[in-house]
This record gives structure tokens, C-alpha cells and sequence, in this order.
């Protein structure tokens, strides 16, 4: 039974004891201090009533409200108790109605105390969370007389606990969401909590022997056990507000150790000591075996590309030279800035410049792999070989970010093969084109002449006597004079010289007419006369 309803009860039977008549020789003064006890706890009801937090009301059977503190009208907005009984169930508001009305059918047929939280509409139209309590008066057979109740401003603590409610829901999801081993560490208590991810990720089962500090100090690898304990330690009898931040390993539920980032902040109360500590452990095993293989792989490559005789370079997605490794500087003989941007032009060869330009703008426009040959000069003047190979980096959507490759020194090898290909087309003794050459040239004039027009003559030639000097002074003197004639015939700039075999040669002219090869034909007989020497012999032809 509720404060309200005793005193009322109280009050009432004072009220009737007082309006019975006097019976004989009874003495008025021993009633005294029972109207004196009376008076007293009336008016510390009144006070309580006027000036207290709660709200005393009082209703019927049906609910409907007849009395109400003259604080509750005022805070209700209602002017009187009429129109308080009419309106009061609209003040209610209009989610908490259906709870409210459920609460109180099942406190009339449970014989049970009325007890919920709902919100009330205050005289200035802004709704407020009160606790309702209310109790039934019952007559002796059990019938209900009336309600009596009070209805208490909660607001603040509901706010509070709605928005502590909130802050554990999103503070659990956030622990769920992540990876890392989220922790609260009670120091009043002992007790730390760990997160979900302490099970998912390291593989222990909570229980309350896990939930202590002496047992994640026992899972740190002894090696970093004491260090991590007195560092954590400090923060924790200093109350650092500063954040704590330790490597270290940590054991497990499989016995195997995990590498942990482990950082945590101090909460001190209004003294400045330390109450507890919430942090979260990082797992970062896998990405500092990543991180290692990564540095393995780029030692390996700067030791490769060190040792490698090929200049390694990378260009922009434009072509443009942003990094050459050392072999360049070693090749070259000068500075990696002159290779830099667009610098390296300068140093290729006059005659390779639009060929290497033009290979280059192909390549970025088409995103085709460059592979070009090329003469690139050194620091002392000479110029060697070159080879550069290049592909393309492309982004997830295609696009060419980067252009990765290598220049290598070909100089040898590509002088060897412009010797084999010259070798193909020229006779070796005396420098003039080949048969097979001097072929190709005649087929090329008959072709221009057939489809053009124009005469092409053909003059060929051997030695008289050609035989006799070879017996006579030898092979040697016999190639100097093959040589001689070779040199007169380049001097001429007549046509297409050839040697075609041992002593025959054979000029090609193109666009001549009759008397135009037969002057040719007349300059070629007078500038191969002349006396050829051979060591101390002279040879006249």
C-alpha cells in the first residue's frame, strides 16, 4: 500500500473518531497528541504535495481522474479538476496509449500495483517521460474504491538511458563491425571486457578467467612481457591522458603469436586517478608479412637492377622520363638529370632523333610496347647502340598510368649485324655493291623504266691481262689493283658500281641517253688507266 492511500486512511478515521460523542468521564487531553500527530503529518503531506517532485492523483474505478496535486494541474496545463477529468487522457501520448490502457486492465483483474513509463504533453506542448505508479483501494470484499497514484518526472534519466541505450548499440555494432580486439579494463573492479574479435580473430574463448589482467599479461611473449607491463603500468599510475601505444606478441588460441599493435586510453575520475582504460589491439601479423615480403621484393629488385648492365627506367603516362636507375651514370658516363623528362633527345644521334620520337608517340598513343634501336652519345663525344623496351601500366579502367622498362647497350651486337647485312649486299675486297645487289638494282631500273619511261644502260667491263699480274706478282698485288679500280669507279659518281666477280665489273646508269653512256663509258676507260703500285712494283694499265 502506497504512502497516499495510508494517510488518507489515517485521516479518514481520525475525521470519524473526532465527530463521535464524548463518552462519559473521558479526558479530552489524551486525544491531544493524536490531533497534535495528525496536524503534523497533514502538513507534511501538504508540503510534499505542494513542493515535492512527485505528483500525487487520486482516481475511480473507471480511471477517470478526481484529484490531482495543484503542482501536477499547473505542469499539465489544466485549469481544473473538471476539466483535468474530462481531457487528461489526451495528454497521453499517442504511441503509450494502447501500453497504458493494457497496463491497467491487467492491474484491475491481476490485483496488482499499476507501474509503467509513458509520455505525458506538458502545458507547453512538449511531451515528457513520467513514471506512473498507482495502487487499488479495495473494500472488504475486494472491490475497488479507488485508484491512488503518483506520476514522477523521469525525463531526464529516460533521455539518458535511450541515449546510453544508443551509445552501447552503436559501441557493440562498432566492436562487431571491426577487426580489432576492442577492450575495457575496470580497475575498480578488475574486470576486462573484450570484444567479439577477440574470439573471431585470435581464436580464444571468453570465459571469466579471460577477463582478468593477469591473463592477457600472461598471453605477451615472454621476450615482451615485462617491457609491455611497465609501460602500461606508468600510463596507468600516472594517469596519463596521453595515448598508450605498444608492439608487441601476443599468444593465440591456437599457441602460435600474432604481432599486435596495442593502444589505449586512460579514463581518471574528478582526482585524476584512473578508473579504467579502453583501447583496441590490431592484428597486424598478416600485413607485416606482407610488408616484409614487399621489402624482400624490392631489395631483390634494387640488387637486380644494380647489377644489371640494362638502365631501368620509368616514364609517365605521356612519356615523359621520371626515374633511370644508376646504370645509366655507368653506361654513359653522365648525370641521371641529362636522361631526365624529355633530356634524353639530346643525347640521342642526329639521324635517330625522329625515328626514336616517332616509335615513342606510336607507342603512347596506341599503348603498343615500344622496341627501338638507336645511337646514344656518351660523355667523351662517341656515340654506341642503344635498345630500349618499354610496356605499359594500365590502370583498373584501362588507362596508361605508368611505362615501365629497360635500355640496353647493343653496340657490338648491332654493329655485327649492320657487318653481316653489309657483307650481304657488297663484295668484301673492294667495297662495291654484289652481284646479288647490283641484281636487284637492275631489276628496280627495268621495273621504274617500264612503268615511267625512260632508258637505263648497263656497262660492263673485266681486265685484260688480269690473269698475268695474279701469276706474276701474286694474289696481294692482284687485290690492290681490284681495289684501285673499285676507288676510281666511287670517285666517278657515275651510275651504280658493282663488282660482279673476280675481275668483271658492271656500272648501272639510269636516265641517260645514247650519247650520255657513251660519254660515261669514255670517262670510266680514261680513269682506269694509270700505273698502280704494289709495294716496289709498278703496274701500268
Amino acid at each position: 500500500m502506497s504512502e497516499e492511500s495510508r494517510l488518507h486512511r489515517a485521516a479518514a478515521h481520525i475525521e470519524a473518531t473526532a465527530r463521535k460523542e464524548p463518552s462519559p468521564g473521558r479526558d479530552d487531553r489524551a486525544a491531544a497528541p493524536v490531533f497534535d500527530a495528525f496536524g503534523q503529518s497533514s502538513e507534511r503531506y501538504a508540503y510534499l504535495v505542494e513542493f515535492g517532485p512527485i505528483i500525487p492523483w487520486i482516481a475511480l474505478p473507471n480511471g477517470t481522474i478526481v484529484d490531482v496535486g495543484p503542482r501536477g494541474l499547473q505542469k499539465l496545463g489544466f485549469a481544473t479538476h473538471e476539466v483535468l477529468r474530462a481531457q487528461w487522457r489526451s495528454a497521453i501520448h499517442k504511441a503509450d496509449r494502447k501500453v497504458l490502457q493494457q497496463a491497467w486492465r491487467n492491474a484491475n483483474e491481476g490485483d496488482c500495483a499499476l507501474e509503467i513509463e509513458c509520455r505525458i504533453r506538458l502545458a507547453d506542448g512538449q511531451y515528457r517521460w513520467f513514471h506512473v505508479r498507482a495502487t487499488a483501494l479495495r473494500d472488504p470484499y475486494g472491490q475497488i474504491l479507488r485508484w491512488c497514484g503518483t506520476a514522477e518526472d523521469c525525463d531526464e534519466r529516460r533521455c539518458a538511458t535511450d541515449k546510453l541505450r544508443a551509445s552501447e548499440e552503436r559501441y557493440r555494432l562498432a566492436t562487431k563491425a571491426t577487426n580489432d580486439v576492442v577492450w575495457d579494463w575496470d580497475f575498480n573492479t578488475g574486470q576486462l571486457t573484450w570484444g567479439e574479435a577477440m574470439c573471431s580473430q585470435l581464436g580464444h574463448v571468453l570465459s571469466p578467467e579471460t577477463n582478468h589482467g593477469d591473463w592477457w599479461k600472461a598471453q605477451i611473449h615472454t621476450d615482451d612481457r615485462a617491457r609491455v607491463s611497465a609501460s602500461i603500468e606508468e600510463v596507468i599510475s600516472t594517469g596519463s591522458s596521453e595515448r598508450w601505444r605498444e608492439c608487441y606478441r601476443f599468444r593465440r588460441g591456437d599457441g602460435r603469436y600474432a604481432d599486435i599493435v596495442d593502444c589505449g586510453f586512460v579514463v581518471t575520475d574528478e582526482n585524476g586517478k584512473a578508473t579504467r582504460m579502453v583501447g583496441a589491439m590490431m592484428d597486424m601479423t598478416e600485413r607485416n608479412r606482407a610488408a616484409a615480403a614487399l621489402h624482400l621484393s624490392e631489395e631483390r629488385y634494387r640488387y637486380t637492377i644494380e647489377l644489371c648492365e640494362q638502365i631501368a627506367w620509368t616514364a609517365s603516362h605521356d612519356g615523359t622520363l621520371i626515374e633511370v636507375g644508376s646504370a645509366w651514370s655507368r653506361l654513359t658516363g653522365r648525370p641521371l638529370e641529362e636522361a631526365l623528362g624529355t633530356r634524353l633527345l639530346r643525347s640521342v644521334h642526329f639521324d635517330d632523333v625522329t625515328r626514336l620520337r616517332s616509335h615513342w608517340k606510336q607507342s603512347i598513343a596506341t599503348g603498343q610496347p615500344l622496341n627501338c634501336i638507336y645511337r646514344l652519345m656518351l660523355q667523351d663525344g662517341s656515340f654506341r647502340w642503344m635498345r630500349s623496351r618499354g610496356a605499359p601500366l594500365r590502370n583498373d579502367t584501362g588507362v596508361i598510368s605508368r611505362w615501365y622498362g629497360t635500355t640496353e647497350d647493343v653496340h657490338e651486337q648491332r654493329l655485327a649485324e649492320l657487318d653481316v647485312a653489309w657483307r650481304a649486299s657488297h663484295d668484301v675486297l673492294t667495297g662495291l655493291a654484289n652481284r646479288a645487289t647490283f641484281q636487284k638494282c637492275l631489276e628496280g631500273a627495268l621495273q621504274r623504266a617500264t612503268s615511267r619511261g625512260g632508258p637505263s644502260a648497263v656497262i660492263i667491263f673485266d681486265i685484260d691481262r688480269f690473269k698475268l699480274i695474279n701469276d706474276r706478282y701474286g694474289h696481294a698485288a692482284g687485290d690492290t689493283v681490284l681495289r684501285w679500280i673499285a676507288e676510281r669507279l666511287t670517285v666517278l659518281e657515275c651510275g651504280t658500281p658493282a663488282r660482279l666477280g673476280g675481275d668483271e665489273f658492271a656500272v648501272l646508269l639510269q636516265a641517260a641517253d645514247q650519247v650520255g653512256v657513251e660519254q660515261q663509258a669514255h670517262d670510266i676507260v680514261s680513269a682506269l688507266h694509270g700505273v698502280v703500285e704494289v709495294d716496289d712494283i709498278r703496274i701500268v694499265r
